[in-house]
């Protein structure tokens, strides 16, 4: 259909009047300290989330391989020895991802302090003025 407009260009020309305005608006030291802000945060969220994340997993997997060892017959002692040493292997590998997520999470949070600290502009709130205060003092009400 010739005559129906193509909705990718209105979608387009919206971002673009949005990045305009929005950059004439601020200078562009404004956007890369915006830009780092955002995308410390969402590194550091996402970061902190996969930790919590092996954290439970480790928890989830430890209690089935104890109740898989608990099932097993004390006959066997081939099979225990088998699931001891598949529980150690997978124990040593969470604690190496523990040990690399921790530091990183935790730099990339600090990083992320360190810029909303020292940027400025939009992100600065203004203090509300506070009332002044009478010296005399009120009057009971009856």
């Amino acid at each position: 259909m010739p005559n129906s407009p193509d909705p990718s260009k209105h979608q387009n020309s919206f971002f673009k009047e949005l990045v305009l305005i929005n950059a004439q608006a601020n200078p562009p030291e404004e956007w890369r300290a915006s830009l780092k802000l955002l995308v410390s945060a969402l590194l550091a969220l996402i970061l902190w989330g996969f930790l919590g994340y092996v954290a439970v997993f480790h928890l989830l997997t430890s209690r089935q391989f104890a109740q898989k060892v608990a099932d097993l017959p004390a006959a066997d002692p081939a099979r225990v020895a088998q699931m001891e040493k598949a529980m150690i292997g997978f124990n040593s590998t969470v604690q190496t991802l523990y040990a690399l997520l921790t530091p990183l999470a935790t730099a990339v949070t600090g990083y992320f302090f360190a810029v909303s600290g020292s940027s400025r502009g939009s992100f600065e709130l203004a203090k509300p003025a506070l009332p002044e205060r009478s010296s005399e003092p009120k009057p009971p009400e009856a």
